[in-house]
């Protein structure tokens, strides 16, 4: 019984993740995380304040990274201006390296090498590697658990149904914070 159980879920899983690439290859939908970024922008939503803003804030950061892979568009924050190389938000270096001039928040900390950050790909930084720091989500730039436990599940590949669900920031969390930022 336990084992049927354990194949419906699965399967259930698995059916689920093909909607969601089948979302993020439709056309009307390549929009979307600029649509997710227009609403925190003029409505000042929070993600760390509500299930369902996180929700919408981690289908965007889902839509965004699914763009820029499959080459479809650059990143939606490309009128960032870039230092320290073209791969790194300059928002990310307010927060890390020896003297950041902005504090973690929500659970955050902050890495004294930008050198030791930058070569991890800002692994556990909300947003796309060291690109794109969606500080609108998690409210900074800063580590986060739900979002490098995220990365970890990420890891064995973008369209994975574990990285496609958010596992480690809306769902399976490890600390005591509603939404594991």
């Amino acid at each position: 019984s336990s084992g049927i159980n354990a194949e419906y879920g699965d399967s259930k899983k698995n059916e689920e993740s093909v909607k969601f690439r089948q979302l993020l290859e439709d056309p009307e939908f390549e929009f979307f995380s600029d649509a997710a970024r227009l609403i925190h922008d003029e409505l000042q939503l929070k993600g760390w304040e509500s299930p369902a803003v996180m929700f919408l804030y981690r289908m965007g950061i889902a839509a965004e990274g699914y763009n820029m892979k499959m080459n479809k568009r650059s990143s939606s924050t490309g009128e960032k201006r870039y230092f320290g190389g073209d791969n790194v938000d300059p928002k990310t270096y307010d927060y890390h390296g020896p003297n950041p001039s902005m504090q973690c928040t929500y659970n955050g900390w902050s890495d004294p090498s930008m050198d030791s950050l930058i070569k991890d790909e800002c692994h556990g930084v909300c947003g796309k590697t060291c690109t794109s720091c969606w500080d609108w989500v998690c409210g900074d730039c800063c580590i986060h658990t739900g979002c490098k436990r995220h990365d970890e599940f990420c890891s064995s590949g973008y369209l994975s149904k574990d990285c496609l669900s958010c596992r480690g920031v809306l769902w399976d969390t490890i600390t005591d914070v509603p939404l594991d930022c």
